[in-house]
């Protein structure tokens, strides 16, 4: 898979979890459960400056896939991408469900 065919992956599961989010009564709450239901969730947004006008961020899974990276095996997870209108937003959601949240205990 080239770097345009993984970017219209992303657009597609981002489109069509937005859809989900906004038929959902509670938008925080749609978007929390599809951050927790992934292994690996990839955040983008419109920029005319980069490559196909789409950036993108990992918000969860960084770890994992470093680890896949390393691993001799194929290793099988759970992918999404979700909406974002700028990298601070990425970033927030990264800091709030993803990768960067405070883990208790």
């Amino acid at each position: 898979m080239n770097d345009e065919q993984h970017l219209d992956m992303l657009v597609e599961m981002a489109n069509a979890n937005q859809e989900h989010i906004l038929r959902s009564e509670n938008h925080t709450d749609a978007l929390r459960e599809i951050i927790a239901g992934s292994d690996i969730v990839w955040g983008i947004w419109q920029d005319e400056t980069c490559p196909y006008g789409v950036d993108s961020m990992i918000i969860k899974g960084m770890g994992r896939l470093m680890l896949i990276r390393q691993s001799a095996r194929a290793v099988t997870v759970k992918m999404t991408a979700v909406p974002c209108r700028e990298p601070a937003e990425a970033e927030a959601m990264r800091q709030i469900l993803g990768d960067g949240r405070a883990v208790p205990g």
